[in-house]
């Protein structure tokens, strides 16, 4: 199986084919960490990498991976925009991966029957986060990706016993890690690490329903206010 995956999740914009056979030569990749860039470059990346593909294999990918979040909201919005565009105009499958899973799954610290505390930066004061275990090798969930506090998050960590590891694409929650004295691994987002997930848990991925697939925000999305508003900005 191959597939075109997208990351749109956070600054960093990023696709790849991907692929469970053999031949690692066939896998390519593109990324940029410029910000603001995901409605510019992504479609760039997927038509680049599509044409790449056709021209080696003489027929597209068997589908289309995208991780769906939670993460930026407009860096989400776009790659699952495309993604399902993707998947309607060329009549592919579409494959969703939670943010916190994808990065579980680029941890290389934790050992068998270890617990991944996998969590990412929120708002002030909270964090995304889930917990996932390693069996059989395979990063398998444990708990559903949720909008915590950060005290109540490393209350959760300080009261867990057992082998543990906090994995985070983030040194702001290393401070979580040394309060509860587990060890911490930082993890940079890579498409590559989705590459077991091909291998024999792909379906269990699989959207179903495109028209009501959307980005997991897990939280709505609030606005800032202006420090001043228009008529406060105005000099009569």
């Amino acid at each position: 199986m191959e597939l075109l995956a997208l990351d749109t999740f956070s600054d960093v914009c990023s696709a790849a084919l991907l692929t469970d056979r053999l031949e690692k030569s066939r896998i390519a990749v593109r990324v940029t960490s410029e910000p603001r860039s995901h409605a510019s470059q992504l479609a760039v990346f997927a038509k680049e990498l599509l044409g790449e593909h056709e021209t080696a294999s003489k027929r597209g990918p068997d589908g289309i991976l995208v991780v769906k979040g939670p993460g930026s909201y407009t860096g989400l919005r776009i790659g699952i925009s495309t993604a399902k565009g993707l998947a309607w105009s060329l009549d592919l499958p579409l494959y969703a991966v939670s943010t916190l899973h994808y990065l579980g799954l680029g941890a290389t610290t934790a050992i068998e029957g270890s617990t991944l505390f996998v969590a990412i930066h929120a708002r002030v004061g909270e964090v995304f986060a889930a917990r996932f275990v390693i069996k059989d090798h395979i990063v398998v969930r444990e708990s559903e990706d949720k909008a915590r506090s950060m005290e109540d998050f490393e209350a959760e960590l300080s009261q867990f016993k057992g082998v543990s590891v906090l994995v985070s694409n983030d040194n702001v929650l290393k401070s979580a890690a040394e309060k509860a004295s587990i060890p911490f691994e930082k993890v940079e987002p890579s498409l590559l690490n989705l590459t077991p997930l091909i291998t024999n848990q792909i379906d269990k991925f699989r959207v179903e329903d495109l028209n009501s697939f959307e980005p997991a925000y897990l939280k709505e999305f609030v606005a800032r206010k202006a420090a001043k508003n228009i008529f406060e900005k105005l000099q009569f």
